[in-house]
C-alpha cells in the first residue's frame, strides 16, 4: 500500500480496536479491497473513521504508547514504514491485554490475522525487540494502557514495568516458585488442524471447524489454500472456521507464483502431494513454487518428490537437490503402485494419502520400511480420511490401498486439543511434584502423544486419564527416575523426557528418535548442547539421546538457551526453568509455531510467574497471598485483575479455574450436577491452594464460598482476606440483569442477609466498591492504593 493508504489504515484499526466493532467487522469484510486500494472502499472507510472520530472526546487509542517508541527505533533502522511500526505497537498493546487474561487468545488471533491480510507485519526480530524494551524502560513511569476484553471496547489502567517487559522483550525466565497446581485447556492440534483444513478444502460442501489451532503453521497452509481458490470465513469471534471444499476442483494459479511456507514441514510436505490437483497458467511452463524459510530449505523433501516424479508427476528443483524450493506441474497421480521411502517423516505418508482418492486410478502405497516411522500419526491420517468419508485399507505394516473417491465434509469439526502441547504442562507437575489436569483430552484421543502421560508413570508420577481428561500429579517427596524408552511412537516428546532427565535420579536413555535430526534444527544435537551449557552430562547415540540426572544444587545458572528457531526446545526449557532456578529462554516467540499462547496460559493457568532476565528478584515474593471475598458482581474479579496486574502480583479466578476443570461453564455444571456438587469442587480447590500458599497472589473467590463450612473455618483462620462491599440495591439491579450466571436458589435478599455476617466475620480487611464514581480507572486506584495500605502494616509488624 502506499504510504497515505497505509496511514488511513492504520488509523481505521486503531479505532476498530479502540471504539468500534463494526468498523473492524468492516475492515475484516473488505480486507483484500482495501489493500489492492480499490478507490469505494477506501472512501467507505475514510467516511467511518471520520464519523466515529466525531463521536469521540478524546483521540487515544491502541499504539499510541508502545508504538510512537517502536516507530523512532525502527525508523533509524530503515527496516519499517512508520505505518508498519505503529501496526506493530498496536498488536504489542492488544498482547499486553491478552498476557494479563483482559481478551481471549482467539480475539488477538483475530486481530493479527486482520494485520497479516492487510500486510502489515506482525513480528520483530528479538534484536528490536530488544533494543525497544531498553530504550522505553526510563520512559514508561505511571503510563497508562489500554485494556481489551471485547473488540471495540477498551478502558486504560496502570500496569506493571514486568507485564510490560514481557510482552517486549525477546526472552522470557520462568521463576521457579514451588509445586505448580491448575487446569489448562492447551490450544488445538496442530497436527489434527493442518489435516481436517487439507481434507475439507479438498472434499466437497461446507464444514465448520472448531477448535482450530491458530498458528504460524496454520496460517501457512490457510494461505497456500486461500491461492489455490479455497473460500474460507470465521465466525465466533474468530472461534470457529467455516470452509468451502472444492471437491478436488482448484482455481488457477500463475505459474511461478510462490507459495511461502516458513519452516513448517507439516505444510509444506502436505501440499507437495496437492499442489499436483492445481492447475497452472503458465507460457514458460513453470509450476506452482513451494518454498520456505533457510531452514526448510534444509529440511529433507526427496523421498516424496521422488516417489510423486515416479507416479507421473512433474516436479522440479529450484535449488538444493531434496529440498525446497520446488515447482509442481498440474498433473495428478496416476494411482496404481506407488513405492516410498518414509523412514526420515511420516508426513510423506500422510501427504500422499490424503491426495490419493483423487488419482487416476486407485492407489496402493507400499513402504520401504517394515515399521513405518512414527505410525501414530499415520494412524491418524486414516481415522480422519474416514470421517470425510474415505476408508483406506491398512494391512498393518506397509501397504495401504486407497480408492478413488471424493471427500464428503462433514458439517462440523471439532479438533481436540494438541497432546503434543500438553506434554508441556503435564511435565510442570511432574518436575515441580505439582498436580495439572488438562480437560477435553481424553483415552479416546486419536493422537498418539496422548500416552506421554505413562513416561510420567513410569518415571515415578500418580496420572489419570478419563474419556474427557488427562491428569498428572508429581512425586511430592523424593525425585523423578530416570528411564530408558523407545520413543519412536512419540519423538515429538522425547525433548519434554530429556529436560525430566536432567533433574530425575540416574540415567536416562531415549532412542528411537533419530528422524529428530531433521526437524526444525537437529533436536538431538541441540539438546546435547544446551543441556551441557547448564552443566548436565548428557551425550548423542546413533538414534537418540542419553542423561545423567543431577542435583539442583549442581546446575550452572544462570544460563541463556539458545532455541534454534524451535518451538519445542523453548517449550521444553520452559519446564526445566519451572524447577531449576536461572534459565532464560532466549526467543519465547518461537512457541507461536504450535503454542501461540503457552506463556499467558502459564501464568494465568498455572499461576507461574515469568521475568525478563535471570537476574530479576521477583516482587511477589515480598507480599502475601491476597484472598478476596464477595458476592458475584462486586467486583472481585475486575478489579482483582487490575489491581494485581498494576502491583506485579498474580491473580487466580477460582471461578475461572473451575471452569476449567469442569470443561463447562459453571451454570452448565450447576444445571447438570447442583450446587453441591459445586460446592464441593470449590472447597477441594480453596484447600488445595491455601495448603500451598504461594507469595504474591490475588485469588477471587466464589461469592458463596463462604457458606461451606470448610471453606469458612479455612478463610477465617487467615490473614488476608478482603470482603469486597457493594451497594446492596446496586448488587440486586445487576444481578437481575446477568445472565451469564446460574441462578441463585433463593431471592437476592435472603442470600444476602446471611452472607453479610460471613463476610464480615471471615475477612480482616472491607474495600467499599463506590459507584457514584463510575470510573474503572478510579476504582483500581483506590483498591491498588488499599492494597498497598494493607502492605505497609504487614511490614510494621
Amino acid at each position: 500500500m502506499r504510504s497515505e493508504v497505509a496511514e488511513k489504515v492504520v488509523e481505521g484499526l486503531r479505532l476498530a480496536i479502540s471504539n468500534s466493532y463494526q468498523l473492524f467487522l468492516f475492515l475484516e469484510d473488505n480486507a483484500e479491497s482495501i489493500r489492492k486500494e480499490d478507490v469505494e472502499t477506501l472512501q467507505e472507510l475514510t467516511n467511518r473513521i471520520e464519523i466515529i472520530k466525531s463521536s469521540l472526546v478524546t483521540m487515544s487509542g491502541y499504539g499510541a504508547l508502545v508504538g510512537i517508541t517502536i516507530s523512532k527505533l525502527l525508523e533509524e533502522s530503515y527496516d519499517y514504514a512508520p505505518n508498519e511500526a505503529q501496526a506493530l505497537g498496536i498488536l504489542k498493546e492488544v498482547q499486553i491485554s491478552r498476557h494479563l487474561g483482559f481478551c481471549s487468545l482467539s480475539t488477538l488471533s483475530r486481530i493479527t490475522r486482520l494485520f497479516a491480510r492487510l500486510e502489515f507485519p506482525t513480528r520483530m526480530s528479538r534484536d528490536h525487540m530488544n533494543n525497544i524494551s531498553l530504550s522505553s524502560k526510563s520512559d514508561r513511569e505511571k503510563r497508562k494502557f489500554p485494556m481489551m476484553k471485547h473488540i471495540g471496547q477498551v478502558k486504560f489502567a496502570e500496569i506493571n514495568d514486568k507485564y510490560v517487559d514481557h510482552v517486549l522483550e525477546s526472552g522470557v525466565c520462568v521463576v521457579s516458585n514451588g509445586p505448580v497446581f491448575g487446569s489448562i485447556i492447551v490450544p488445538g492440534s496442530k497436527s489434527i488442524s493442518n489435516r481436517v483444513l487439507l481434507l475439507a478444502a479438498l472434499g466437497q460442501g461446507i464444514c465448520e471447524i472448531e477448535g482450530l489451532l491458530d498458528s504460524d503453521d496454520i496460517q501457512y497452509m490457510l494461505r497456500a489454500l486461500r491461492t489455490f481458490g479455497v473460500k474460507f470465513e470465521w465466525k465466533n469471534n474468530g472461534e470457529t472456521l467455516v470452509i468451502e471444499g472444492r471437491g478436488g476442483k482448484f482455481s488457477p494459479v500463475i505459474g511461478g507464483e510462490e507459495i511461502f511456507l516458513g519452516n513448517s514441514g507439516t505444510s509444506s510436505r502436505f501440499l507437495t502431494s496437492t499442489a499436483t490437483l492445481v492447475p497452472v497458467e503458465s507460457q514458460d511452463g513453470l509450476g506452482i513454487i513451494l518454498t520456505g524459510d533457510s531452514r526448510m530449505k534444509e529440511r529433507p523433501i526427496g523421498p516424496l518428490v521422488e516417489a510423486l516424479r515416479a507416479n507421473g508427476c512433474h516436479i522440479e528443483y529450484m535449488e538444493s537437490q531434496g529440498s525446497l524450493p520446488i515447482a509442481i506441474g498440474q498433473t495428478g497421480l496416476e494411482g496404481g503402485v506407488l513405492n516410498l521411502e518414509a523412514k526420515v517423516s511420516s508426513q510423506y505418508v500422510s501427504s500422499i494419502l490424503m491426495t490419493a482418492p483423487y488419482a487416476r486410478t486407485a492407489l496402493q502405497l507400499r513402504l520401504a520400511e517394515e515399521s513405518p516411522t512414527s505410525l501414530p500419526y499415520i494412524l491418524m491420517t486414516l481415522e480422519l480420511m474416514k470421517s470425510f468419508g474415505v476408508e483406506v485399507e491398512f494391512d498393518g505394516r506397509n501397504n495401504f490401498t486407497v480408492p478413488i473417491d471424493i471427500y464428503t465434509n462433514p458439517s462440523n469439526l471439532i479438533v481436540e486439543p494438541d497432546a503434543s502441547s500438553a506434554t508441556y504442562a503435564l511435565a510442570i507437575a511432574a518436575i515441580t511434584g505439582g498436580d495439572v489436569r488438562v480437560p477435553h483430552l481424553g483415552s479416546g484421543s486419536v493422537q498418539g502423544d496422548a500416552k506421554f502421560l505413562r513416561v510420567l508413570e513410569v518415571m515415578g508420577c500418580f496420572v489419570e486419564q478419563t474419556e474427557e481428561k488427562t491428569r498428572v500429579r508429581g512425586p511430592m517427596v523424593g525425585k523423578l527416575k530416570g528411564v530408558e524408552l523407545n520413543m519412536g511412537t512419540l519423538t515429538d516428546a522425547f525433548m519434554t523426557v530429556a529436560v525430566l532427565g536432567a533433574v530425575a535420579e540416574g540415567r536416562t536413555v531415549i532412542t528411537g528418535i533419530e528422524n529428530q535430526r531433521v526437524k526444525e534444527c537437529n533436536r538431538i544435537k541441540v539438546m546435547v548442547e544446551e543441556l551441557s551449557k547448564i552443566g548436565v552430562t548428557c551425550g548423542e547415540l546413533d538414534d537418540g539421546i542419553w542423561i545423567q540426572g543431577l542435583n539442583l544444587s549442581e546446575f550452572k545458572t544462570p544460563a541463556s538457551i539458545t532455541c534454534h528457531d524451535d518451538h519445542r526446545i523453548a517449550l521444553s526449557f520452559a519446564v526445566l526453568g519451572a524447577k531449576v532456578p536461572g534459565i532464560f529462554i532466549s526467543d519465547k516467540e518461537t512457541t507461536a509455531k504450535t503454542y501461540p499462547g503457552f506463556w499467558d496460559d502459564c501464568r494465568q493457568f498455572l499461576q507461574m510467574e515469568l521475568c525478563t532476565t535471570p537476574e530479576v528478584l521477583s516482587n511477589q515474593n515480598q507480599v502475601p497471598t491476597i484472598f478476596l471475598v464477595g458476592m458475584r458482581g462486586s467486583g472481585k474479579s475486575t478489579f482483582g485483575r487490575l489491581c494485581a496486574a498494576a502491583l506485579g502480583l498474580g491473580f487466580l479466578c477460582m471461578d475461572d479455574r473451575l471452569e476449567a476443570d469442569f470443561g463447562c461453564s459453571i451454570a452448565s455444571f450447576v444445571n447438570s450436577y447442583g450446587w453441591r456438587s459445586f460446592r464441593i469442587a470449590e472447597e477441594k480447590l480453596l484447600f488445595q491452594i491455601m495448603d500451598n500458599l504461594k507469595y504474591g497472589i490475588v485469588v477471587s473467590c466464589g461469592g458463596g464460598i463462604i457458606e461451606t463450612p470448610g471453606c469458612f473455618q479455612k478463610l477465617s483462620g487467615y490473614k488476608f482476606v478482603i470482603h469486597f462491599q457493594r451497594d446492596e440495591n446496586t448488587l440486586r439491579t445487576y444481578l437481575e440483569k446477568d445472565k451469564s450466571r446460574p441462578k441463585f436458589a433463593e431471592p437476592f435478599d435472603v442470600i444476602w442477609a446471611r452472607r453479610k455476617p460471613l463476610y464480615q466475620k471471615c475477612s480482616k480487611f472491607e474495600f467499599s466498591v463506590h459507584d457514584e464514581t463510575g470510573e474503572w480507572e478510579t476504582l483500581t486506584n483506590e483498591f491498588s492504593g488499599f492494597m498497598q495500605k494493607i502492605f505497609t502494616q504487614m511490614e510494621k509488624c
